[in-house]
């Protein structure tokens, strides 16, 4: 199965870009921070499109989520189920956060960030 694959630009990008050239320290954050999104939930999901941003501790991970135009970040943890019909040996958690819609991602063959 694939993931939704559905991009959308940054809402900090439109701020951020235009101050790219007034310091050092402004330039090294945007250069870590993510400036295209990409869904990482299942294709045909009927919630809004999600896509991590990093962690805050080993149970929080940061998302964003929107739709449309309008974007929220989400703190969550993690899923963490693990597909039990897999070899003990090669048993991956899930990396989507809980709640969410449609397959795991041991099921998703291309997401962008593991």
């Amino acid at each position: 199965m694939k993931h939704c694959n559905q991009a959308t630009r940054a809402a900090w990008f439109e701020i951020a870009h235009p101050s790219l050239n007034e310091g050092a320290s402004l330039a090294y954050l945007l250069h870590h921070l993510y400036s295209d999104l990409i869904c990482e939930l299942a294709e045909g999901h009927d919630s809004e499109h999600a896509d991590y941003l990093g962690e805050m501790a080993p149970d929080l991970q940061v998302w964003v989520r929107w739709h449309g135009e309008r974007s929220t970040y989400v703190c969550a943890g993690p899923c963490g189920m693990v597909d039990l019909t897999a070899d003990p040996l090669h048993q991956d958690a899930c990396s989507l956060f809980v709640g969410h819609e449609l397959a795991h991602s041991w099921e998703l063959t291309d997401l962008p960030h593991g």
